[in-house]
Formats: C-alpha cells, sequence, structure tokens
C-alpha cells in the first residue's frame, strides 16, 4: 500500500472509529476542567467523551509524591464527603495508578490548585496540598507535621522549581507509562468580573473577600508562567481562555467565585476540544 493511500486509510479509519467510541479522557486540576464534562453545562458531552479517571483539588507536587500512611483512617470533620475524599486522596495519591490502569486517550490538565494553593512540606519529606484553611477542619490533620510552606506568597523561587521538577516528573510518567496518552492544557484564569441583574460587577468587591484586583493579577501571571513553561517545554496543545469573554454569573450552579464562568465558556470549550481532537 503506498504511503498516501495509507496515510488516508489510517485518518478515514481513525474518524470512523472515534464516532462510534468516545474518547477516554482523564481530569487533573479543578472545576474549570471537569465542569466541561458535567451535564449540567454540557448535557450531551457523554456521546463523544468518557471520564475514566479524574482528580480535583490536588497539586502537581502532591500527585507526584509518596503516599502519607496515617494511623487513623476515619476522617471527620466539617467539610463536605466532597472534600474528605479530596484529603484522602491527597493523602493516598493514587491518581498516577488510576491513570495507568485506565489509559486515557486525552489527559486534560489546569493548574488552578498550584496557583491558588500551592504546597505543604509535611511528615519527612513528602507533600500534600496546602489547603490548611480547610484541612484544619478535619481531626485526621491532626497528624500531619507542617515543614514548610510553599506558594505564590511563600518561599516562591523555592516553590517554582520544585513545581517545575514535579511538573517534569508528571509528564516522564505519562510518556513512559500512557505511550498513546495526549496531554492537553487547558489555560483558563481567574476572571474578577461578575454579572448581577443584567449589569457587569467586579467580583471581589461583590464577594468582599481579601483577593482585590492586584491578588487577581497575581494569581493570572503565576499561571500564565505554568502554562508557558508546560506547553512549550514539551510541545502540548492547549485550550485557550479569553479573559475578557468570561465571566460569573450571580447564578452560577457552585455560586460566585473567580473560577466558574457564563455557560459560553463551557459549551464553547467542549466545541473546541473536540475539533481539536477531529
Amino acid at each position: 500500500m503506498g504511503s498516501k493511500l495509507k496515510s488516508w486509510f489510517q485518518k478515514k479509519y481513525r474518524n470512523n472509529f472515534r464516532k462510534t467510541m468516545p474518547y477516554k479522557v482523564a481530569l487533573l486540576g479543578s472545576c474549570t476542567t471537569r465542569d466541561i464534562f458535567n451535564s449540567k453545562f454540557n448535557p450531551d458531552y457523554k456521546r463523544y467523551f468518557t471520564i475514566v479517571a479524574d482528580q480535583q483539588h490536588m497539586s502537581i507536587v502532591s500527585v507526584m509524591s509518596s503516599p502519607l500512611n496515617l494511623k487513623e483512617s476515619k476522617i471527620n470533620g466539617d467539610v463536605t464527603n466532597f472534600y474528605k475524599n479530596v484529603y484522602r486522596q491527597d493523602l493516598q495519591k493514587d491518581f498516577l495508578s488510576r491513570l495507568k490502569q485506565s489509559q486515557p486517550d486525552i489527559l486534560i490538565i489546569d493548574f488552578y490548585t498550584d496557583v491558588f494553593y500551592g504546597t505543604l512540606a509535611v511528615n519527612d519529606g513528602t507533600y500534600i496540598t496546602n489547603k490548611k484553611w480547610q484541612y484544619k477542619k478535619l481531626d485526621h490533620f491532626k497528624q500531619i507535621n507542617i515543614e514548610n510552606e510553599y506558594s505564590i506568597y511563600n518561599n516562591t523561587d523555592a516553590f517554582l522549581k520544585l513545581w517545575k521538577k514535579n511538573f517534569d516528573d508528571l509528564i516522564q510518567y505519562v510518556r513512559l507509562n500512557l505511550p498513546h496518552c495526549e496531554i492537553i492544557l487547558n489555560k483558563t484564569k481567574f476572571v474578577n468580573t461578575g454579572l448581577k441583574n443584567g449589569q457587569q460587577v467586579v467580583l471581589s468587591e461583590e464577594l468582599n473577600d481579601k483577593w482585590e484586583n492586584f491578588h487577581i493579577d497575581r494569581f493570572n501571571i503565576l499561571w500564565d508562567l505554568f502554562d508557558t513553561y508546560a506547553e512549550y517545554k514539551f510541545n502540548l496543545r492547549h485550550l485557550d481562555f479569553d479573559i475578557k469573554q468570561y465571566y460569573c454569573p450571580s447564578d452560577h450552579p457552585w455560586g460566585w467565585f473567580y473560577v466558574h464562568y457564563n455557560q459560553e465558556f463551557y459549551s464553547k470549550t467542549l466545541g473546541k476540544l473536540r475539533v481539536m481532537l477531529d
């Protein structure tokens, strides 16, 4: 078979195969990625994609660290069951094994958790996500000894070095153990714009929290740095994000926050992904 005919045959076969077999997708990041594959926002996404592994609110450094085996296994505290499970996964660190077992076609990553929280060095050389504000509500967290904190505000240079090393390790792991999996970046950002009664508002002013425009811009600068490093060092494709186009509506199902967007984001991004993979 000639090379041109062979190439045509392979492309035709792949496209026909994809029409009857949804892409297997793994997700690492936050709701900015997970909600693209949520029936609340995209009711028909399962026609095209099947989620086979999902990890939310866990920093890259934690994902690549050694698990924490603590004596008390029961987790009690004043947080939702979702966040209790996030905490458990943050300690167990089983995402890599779930990835390897499920062998997804694509792995989509966003860096919200790394930017907003950072990481904690704990218990003799391992790391967890820096969510002290939430984890301290759990009795189980009392067993953990915090040795150092790395974030946009603490040990920033060391944090960047630590993050880069662990992201490199993640890419190496995926390419070694999931040779047919493509990594795609979801380049979302913090938006400080809301929509209330048909009028644009400054979200941080409406929320009356500590994250003023200065902090939002600072988060986005770091997020851009992570995206740029990942995209250009490893030649990754990406889903772009227009920060001027998106905002948080006051009736968003999860409430007002800087990474909760209007419906147009979820619809358009799913469409972009489908076009990218055709």
